[in-house]
């Protein structure tokens, strides 16, 4: 019966080992694991748990510095629905947020505050240029499924709007968009502060079935640049105002 007690401990010990391990699993040895989700994307200089730790240095594909990453996993994560707290700080990209796994292409997102400065950041505007200005995201809470949104509610402030082109710049002044979502149905209202040279009202409605914008533009003061923008939008109305109606989608036919 010896043989059977010292396996009995052998085998408790190999037990309290691998609860120890995954207790206090380094976040450097789950390192190899992340890289292939994290689309070129390196984290360097990583230190602490898997469950509660730090990259110095979160880096691009081109090894642009983008800033620092904490994190905090919890270990529920094995059991397949993780909860993660992220705070990250960069020049171009700062902010903090929770995103929660709650079934198998279900994601709960919450407390999310980010700050992009789209001129160290640059993100293509289209045919239009790039977007220019600083743009700071508030979003509360957000439930997708399958990567669209059931339900959001989501405030953006774009600072210094502009866009950024051959041409030369536009500006817009200051924007803001608010967005509310139920039942896959996002409605959104899109105005800027009353007193920039642009005078925006705009109402947005996005599905999976289509999109649809209406929006009412007037420049405030003389301004070439803002003028010529406007007029690849079309000509103004009698009224000296652009009303704009655009849809796509299956929305589009109706």
């Amino acid at each position: 019966m010896k043989w059977l007690r010292r396996s009995l401990w052998g085998f408790a010990g190999l037990l309290l080992l691998a609860g120890l391990l995954f207790w206090f699993l380094p976040a450097r040895w789950a390192l190899p694991l992340w890289s292939k989700r994290l689309g070129g994307v390196q984290l360097q200089e990583v230190h602490g748990l898997l469950w509660d730790g730090a990259a110095d240095r979160v880096v691009d594909e081109r090894g642009q510095l983008l800033g620092r990453a904490q994190w905090q996993l919890s270990r529920r994560a094995v059991l397949g629905k993780p909860t993660l707290a992220l705070q990250f700080q960069g020049p171009q990209l700062e902010g903090h947020g929770v995103v929660q796994q709650t079934g198998p292409q279900a994601i709960q997102l919450q407390d999310m505050q980010w700050r992009v400065e789209l001129g160290l950041l640059p993100i293509p505007g289209g045919s239009w240029g790039s977007l220019r200005g600083r743009l700071e995201l508030q979003l509360p809470q957000a439930q997708l499924q399958g990567g669209w949104p059931l339900q959001l509610e989501a405030h953006a402030q774009w600072h210094d709007a502009k866009l950024q082109s051959d041409a030369g710049d536009v500006a817009f002044g200051e924007l803001r968009l608010d967005l509310q979502g139920q039942n896959g149905v996002i409605g959104g209202e899109l105005h800027d502060d009353g007193q920039g040279p642009l005078q925006v009202q705009a109402k947005l409605q996005l599905s999976t079935l289509g999109w649809r914008i209406e929006a009412t533009l007037h420049p405030r003061r003389p301004d070439p640049a803002l003028e010529n923008w406007l007029q690849k939008l079309g000509p103004p109305g009698a009224d000296g105002d652009w009303h704009i109606e655009r849809r796509g989608g299956l929305a589009s036919k109706t």
